[in-house]
């Protein structure tokens, strides 16, 4: 939600908020798993590998917990950064464009 609250790659601590949302990933691409996470009153509700076709989660899950549990100003921008998540982050390669979700097991 604070664009300005983050770090790549992280230098310490990170600070995370109530009723924020966080996008973690790997930089690497072929290793580049995104888990979200909501923090919401003191507990945190993670989502896993939702850009793995074999996971249990999705970004459609993503914006509907928020949706439903979140009352935040701004709604629907907020839920448009989210299903853009991976424009938020820094990514490299080397030669493998695509991510390995098939060889671990993201269920």
């Amino acid at each position: 939600m604070d664009l300005s609250n983050r770090s790549t790659p992280s230098s310490g601590c990170i600070n995370l908020l109530d009723k924020h949302i966080y996008h973690f990933a790997g930089r690497y691409i072929p290793f580049s798993l995104s888990h979200v996470a909501v923090l919401e009153d003191g507990k945190m509700k993670i989502f896993r590998s939702i850009n793995c076709k074999n996971s249990k989660d999705s970004v459609d899950d993503v914006t509907k917990y928020i949706a439903q549990h979140l009352n935040l100003k701004d709604n629907d921008e907020i839920l448009q950064r989210v299903r853009d998540y991976r424009k938020y982050g820094e990514y490299f390669t080397v030669d493998d464009l695509r991510i390995q979700c098939e060889q671990l097991d993201v269920r």
